[in-house]
């Protein structure tokens, strides 16, 4: 089975003389795996196996390190699946999730949990009267887990954001006004402020509301509202200090998307759209530095159905505004995953459709644009589809199909920084390429 694999690694390397690429592998008796995220030289993720139907036969929640490599760590009593979603960043905690699949693949049971050396997995419980409980995030210092908890209220069910420490145990963080449902989906650095967003669902369960939010202890739950002309918002980062949210706002229908716009916001400034590339009409965000500072993603023009017709990656700051990357030769779609911290090196994709060629690349202020596949050299020969996530210093981190024909997670080792390659630090990836299932609802694919 192909192994897909996308993981991130957050330490700055030794130099070499030419490009190390090394892929990260799989559990044993599985066929593939997934990294969520990485502090130091660990990773977290989950490895799998699947059927020739689709079927999934097994999943466990992993850890790997260039020690030890790749370890599973376990199950919680009760549940048949795992995965690891963040890790702390001296990885010390881990935080993820155990869930049950029926034989039709719906979840029927599902709880956040968390893992450390001494105490093992150790789940998170469930807000009252829900039965579901699901993890978005880790907070860097490790003390502080956010998601989603749920269960049927008055034979409806309804989600509602929640925040975990070990003094506290599960706190709900309540509904915005209006609305029927929340999620906690980014925390800062020390736990004190969450960023989710509120929404309602109808029968077909499309969002008839969404609403980015931002809470903490003090204020409560607040509501970012919407840019001007837009009916929605959407919070897709949260600086490490939790001064700044980045995220977008839109406006959709039945079809999908028609407009959406990224936005910054911060208590000062209220929430400020980043604009659009010249001749594009939309644009979300990706990936940002740790103070928010710097903010990358792609600007695209949608088709009738909402899907994109062009994209390419741009890069935004408050002094420079939005600036296009450019795109790679023969490709008309490029997108920016995520940026070096300062505003250094960008990494993102090319590709053209979701089944069609894909090609990484690299753009830092001295080079412009360049393929992955250039800049490793003879490192790449054998892997395709080099899909770059994160950066951190001279290490970039993604997927790819490896020289066996296996979808793998590779780590590459570049041999010497430029003022474009700096210490990215902390900053926890792959926001927008993990895999995302629902929170389990009974009757519901996840």
């Amino acid at each position: 089975m192909p192994a897909l694999l996308s993981a991130v690694l957050a330490f700055e390397a030794p130099a070499r003389a030419a490009v190390s690429l090394q892929g990260v592998g799989v559990l044993p008796g599985e066929s593939a795996s997934i990294g969520a995220a990485g502090s130091g030289t660990l990773i977290v993720g989950w490895s799998f196996d699947v059927g020739t139907d689709g079927t999934l036969l097994s999943e466990e929640a992993f850890r790997w390190d260039p020690v030890h490599g790749i370890a599973g760590l376990g199950f919680l009593p009760g549940e048949a699946f795992s995965q690891a979603i963040d890790v702390a960043l001296d990885g010390s905690i881990v935080a993820g999730h155990g869930y049950t699949l029926d034989s039709q693949g719906r979840t029927i049971s599902e709880q956040a949990c968390i893992w450390s050396a001494i105490q093992g997995v150790v789940g998170l419980g469930f807000l009252p009267g829900d039965f579901v409980s699901k993890p978005f995030a880790l907070s860097r210092d490790g003390s502080t887990v956010v998601g989603g908890s749920g269960g049927f209220h008055s034979q409806v069910f309804v989600e509602q954001a929640f925040v975990w420490d070990a003094v506290h145990g599960m706190r709900g963080l309540g509904l915005l006004p209006g609305g029927t449902n929340t999620e906690a989906q980014r925390v800062s650095r020390d736990g004190s402020i969450v960023a989710g967003h509120g929404f309602t669902v109808d029968a077909q369960g499309r969002r008839t509301t969404d609403q980015a939010f931002v809470w903490d202890a003090v204020s409560g739950l607040r509501g970012l509202g919407f840019l001007p002309g837009e009916s929605k918002s959407r919070i897709r980062l949260i600086s490490e200090d939790g001064s700044v949210v980045v995220g977008d706002s839109y406006t959709d229908d039945a079809r999908g998307t028609i407009t959406d716009e990224a936005f910054v916001w911060d208590a000062v400034h209220g929430m400020r759209g980043l604009g659009f590339l010249p001749g594009e009409s939309v644009s979300k965000a990706t990936g940002a530095t740790s103070d928010a500072s710097v903010v990358v993603g792609g600007s695209a023009t949608l088709d009738a159905q909402g899907q994109p017709l062009t994209n390419e990656g741009f890069v935004w700051d408050a002094v420079n505004g939005m600036r296009g990357l450019g795109l790679l030769p023969g490709y008309a779609r490029c997108s920016a995953n995520n940026v070096a911290e300062a505003g250094g090196a960008i990494v993102g994709a090319c590709s053209q459709g979701s089944t069609g060629p894909l090609d990484g690349f690299v753009w830092d202020a001295q080079h412009g644009m360049r393929s992955v596949a250039d800049v490793f050299g003879a490192a790449a020969n054998g892997w395709t589809r080099l899909n770059p996530a994160a950066i951190f210093g001279r290490m970039i981190a993604g997927n790819a199909t490896d020289p066996g024909g296996h979808e793998e997670a590779w780590l590459a080792d570049l041999p010497e920084p430029s003022a474009g390659w700096l210490d990215a630090g902390a900053l926890a990836a792959l926001a927008g390429l993990r895999r995302r299932r629902q929170l389990g609802r009974p009757g519901v694919l996840p």
